[in-house]
């Protein structure tokens, strides 16, 4: 089935490469008022030359709908949850919509287009133009991209709504909060609030869900049991489409310190490599006094990070908290606050699936925000989804019919609320209206108000300017919390203590202009201290390494050239590695090096030589890595039961080298160094002390070792052979066809195993039985035609130049009652390179056996 994948989605590569898009010759429309000129260099990149802004923001437009029209449809339906629609039906991604609808992220975009200016309407219009007339190109020509048409797409029109909310999906991509407490509510009540506290770096306390002097640890248990999944399922969606955070970097540094006065500003956002890129690289320049080169957004026009003739900025994640989870008590239509009952609010709503009978839900919200713990039943099965449709429409009119004081006899229960600023709306003030201010600010207060009027995400703005100017400011509006609030959990919903009285003043958030040290420095990492809080998940170790390394050339009285800050940004030292590796050789040295394994010995020798640098070469980064990863596994997973939370944790298999901590908890460096040099830690005493825990680990660092890199000796574990990069298409999860799309280092394993019966009137006797091994280097080239029907008729030829030449033919008919019993074995190893120059390596098991009477 694989052969077959891999040859079906070769052919699937053929056609989409053959709907490339026009890149060459003239394109005529009476959308523009005058000539555009688009060149494209080496890289691909458009330069957009046009003489007003609207025409500029057409031809963006338009660029972005020619090379990521389908990233940009996937991205419109999974925020306007009507993604299954045109995918089907996948519990997952039903999930997904139910819970992106409850978000109305349109709603909200209805409400920013009747509060922005008629000018700015104007302007997003010309980019929407521009995608509207890619689109009608593609309806008159059957154009369409491969994946559109597969899926056979039908794109209506863009307008301003649906850039609007495509930006506010970006600041929900920058937003961090109610995940992460959902996550350590479900850890404090499996593993007590002392151990939590640790985990997430906070102080202890004891939690805040308090009924009558009890904790409602139950109540709380069973509701994010519940929620668990959906939780989960939701933040793997959101990565599909965007990808995951590694971990940006962002720094300037004032023209004293450069060898040509002027200020230098890098900028490294940190995102998963993935196809297609979640930026869009463009050059935008027009006659009215535009010039802008950087990095957008496919989808919403101007750029996001780049700079504009006068100013440079770039961005990271802030890491800052604008969001918090109340449990709430609920009975029947109704949720208590204050000690008074209130009308929930409710939006029915309609979800379509493709070849499927529709989803019928209401969306259910409280003050605080939408209940987002009462999507249980959103993985029914499809007579259960047809069933639980009639239930509703029955239990609707039943409702319309009962009278409201029977909500008295209700049971109370409890779900879940989700308040976040991004379902917030603050009028004037948007994203979208952020992009357009900055393609224009000139000044330190123009450029201060563009990032004001990024309420909805959380970013470190970075930036440096032509008169010479270097600083910092951190966007997004956060409530003022009260003192006694732990802030890190859920909140209790119904005592009315714990409202968002008042926002920080702008002004308040963490900014810096010229700092006197001459540099900035943006990591995700802490902003400093500030008057409230803003958040504890902050990773200190890389800012801590960019400020050493720039303080260091500082004092040696050189001046920066661009060379020495490309240095810098390729720094491969890890300053945590060194704190671990040092604890672990001051701590463990005689439990390690005395062990009655010689080989963990010898990992432990090696890895203390290590010079913290990552290098692909490095065998002690590989024990670094697999220490982290196998620290995880022996002292969370053993201690953390829940399915759901220790995949979350760790990942589903910590064979696949993903830790899900990585991604929500950027503390998680601090939490192993605190944990191993702390004896009376209680995640390390509950799981036998120090000693005992980091022998295991370096147990398990040498199994895995061993059967990963198929070596008993360690010199050959490579850093590189375990740090790979395979960027995969959206679908190629779902439908093995699309591997073909696939980019980097593809390692395939399947068994084959066929079996087929034939019986004729052969008069003859036949046993075959055979083995081959196989191995060689080449470059392969591979024509097949493929026909198969109900009878199966199969052709294949194929071609294949090294130094063993093989050409064959086969062709296969079934017809009538016959029997043929085959099986093969076969073995191979295939290494060989791809036309794109990526490293394939294939193992195939193949077993046949032939007897033909």
């Amino acid at each position: 089935m694989n052969i077959l994948n891999n040859i079906i989605g070769g052919f699937f590569k053929t056609v989409a490469y053959s709907k490339l898009p026009k890149i060459e010759g003239k394109i005529e429309t009476d959308k523009l008022s005058s000539p555009v000129e688009i060149k494209r260099d080496k890289y691909g990149v458009p330069h957009i030359y046009a003489k007003n802004i609207n025409d500029l923001l057409f031809a963006q437009g338009y660029v972005h709908s020619q090379d990521r029209y389908f990233q940009m449809e996937l991205v419109r339906r999974i925020i306007s949850g009507t993604a299954s629609s045109v995918l089907g039906y996948d519990p997952d991604l039903l999930l997904s919509d139910m819970f992106f609808r409850s978000c109305q992220f349109y709603k909200l975009a209805e409400q920013e287009y009747k509060s922005s200016s008629l000018e700015l309407r104007k302007l997003i219009q010309s980019y929407c133009d521009g995608i509207n007339f890619y689109l009608s190109e593609c309806y008159k020509s059957n154009s369409f991209s491969f994946e559109i048409s597969l899926l056979k797409i039908k794109p209506r029109d863009w307008d301003f709504l649906d850039v609007s909310a495509v930006t506010r999906f970006i600041g929900a991509e920058m937003t961090y909060g109610v995940f992460r407490k959902l996550y350590l509510a479900q850890l404090s009540q499996q593993l007590g609030i002392e151990k939590t506290m640790e985990f997430c770096n906070a102080p202890i306390n004891k939690p805040t869900v308090v009924e009558n002097g009890i904790e409602v640890n139950d109540v709380i248990e069973k509701v994010i049991s519940n929620t668990m999944e959906n939780v989960k399922t939701i933040h793997k969606t959101k990565k599909k489409i965007t990808g995951g955070f590694a971990g940006s970097n962002c720094f300037a540094i004032s023209g004293k310190y450069t060898e040509s006065g002027k200020p230098f500003l890098c900028s490294d956002p940190h995102l998963e490599l993935r196809i297609p890129s979640f930026f869009y690289e463009n050059h935008l320049i027009s006659k009215d006094g535009y010039d802008l080169y950087g990095y957008s957004i496919a989808g919403a026009p101007y750029i996001l990070i780049g700079f504009n003739g006068t100013f440079s900025w770039g961005i990271t994640l802030g890491m800052a908290d604008s969001e918090d989870a109340y449990l709430e008590k609920i009975k029947g239509d109704e949720y208590l606050y204050k000690n008074e009952w209130k009308k929930l609010e409710s939006y029915r709503e309609t979800i379509q699936i493709k070849d499927h009978p529709d989803r019928i839900f209401n969306i259910l919200k409280t003050r605080h925000g939408p209940l987002i713990s009462t999507f249980y039943d959103s993985k029914l099965n499809l007579n259960q989804l047809e069933n639980q449709n009639q239930l509703e429409n029955q239990n609707e009119n039943q409702n319309q019919n009962e009278n409201q004081n029977e909500n008295e006899n209700d049971e109370i229960q409890y779900h879940i609320s989700f308040q976040s600023i991004l379902f917030q709306h603050y009028s004037g003030k948007s994203l979208v209206n952020a992009l357009y201010l900055v393609s224009q600010a000139k000044t330190y207060e123009e450029f201060s108000s563009l990032v004001d009027n990024c309420y909805c995400g959380s970013f470190n703005f970075t930036f440096a300017d032509n008169n010479g100017n270097i600083g910092y400011y951190l966007s997004g509006k956060y409530p003022i919390r009260n003192e006694k609030w732990i802030k890190q959990f859920i909140l209790p919903g119904w005592t009315g203590e714990y409202e968002w009285e008042e926002m920080i003043p702008f002004e308040k958030n963490p900014h810096s202009l010229n700092p006197k040290q001459g540099y900035v420095v943006s990591t995700n990492n802490n902003p400093g201290k500030t008057e409230y809080y803003i958040g504890t998940n902050f990773d200190n170790y890389r800012a801590e390494r960019l400020n050493y390394l720039i303080q260091t050339f500082i004092d040696s009285g050189k001046k920066f050239k661009y060379q020495d800050l490309m240095k810098i940004q390729t720094d491969i030292k890890t300053f945590s590695g060194r704190d671990i590796s040092l604890a672990i050789q001051n701590q463990f040295e005689e439990v390690l090096k005395s062990h009655d394994n010689k080989k963990i010995s010898e990992l432990y020798d090696i890895f203390k030589k290590w010079n913290y640098d990552m290098d692909i070469k490095s065998v002690g980064a590989t024990i670094y890595f697999l220490f982290e990863m196998k620290f995880f596994e022996v002292v969370i997973k053993e201690q953390v039961k829940d399915y759901h939370l220790s995949k979350f944790l760790i990942g589903s298999n910590c064979n696949t080298l993903i830790r899900g901590i990585t991604q929500d908890f950027l503390t998680y460096q601090s939490f192993i160094l605190s944990t191993i040099t702390n004896p009376k830690c209680k995640w390390i005493e509950d799981c036998g002390g120090l000693n005992e825990v980091t022998k295991t680990i370096f147990e398990k660092i040498y199994e895995f070792g061993k059967e990963y890199f198929k070596s008993e000796n360690i010199e050959e574990w490579e850093y590189g052979k375990l740090h790979i990069i395979q960027m995969d298409h959206p679908f190629s999860q779902k439908l093995k066809i699309f591997n073909s799309f696939n980019i980097g280092i593809i390692i395939l394993k399947f068994k084959i195993k066929i079996k087929i019966k034939i019986k004729s009137k052969l008069k003859s006797k036949l046993k075959l039985k055979s083995k081959l091994k196989l191995k060689l280097k080449s470059k392969l080239k591979l024509k097949s035609k493929l026909k198969l029907k109900l009878k199966l008729k199969l052709k294949l030829k194929s071609k294949l130049k090294s130094k063993l030449k093989l050409k064959s033919k086969l062709k296969l008919k079934l017809k009538g009652k016959s029997k043929l019993k085959l099986k093969l074995e076969l073995k191979l190893k295939l290494k060989s390179f791809h036309p794109s120059n990526e490293k394939i390596k294939i193992n195939h098991k193949i077993k046949l056996k032939i007897k033909i009477k």
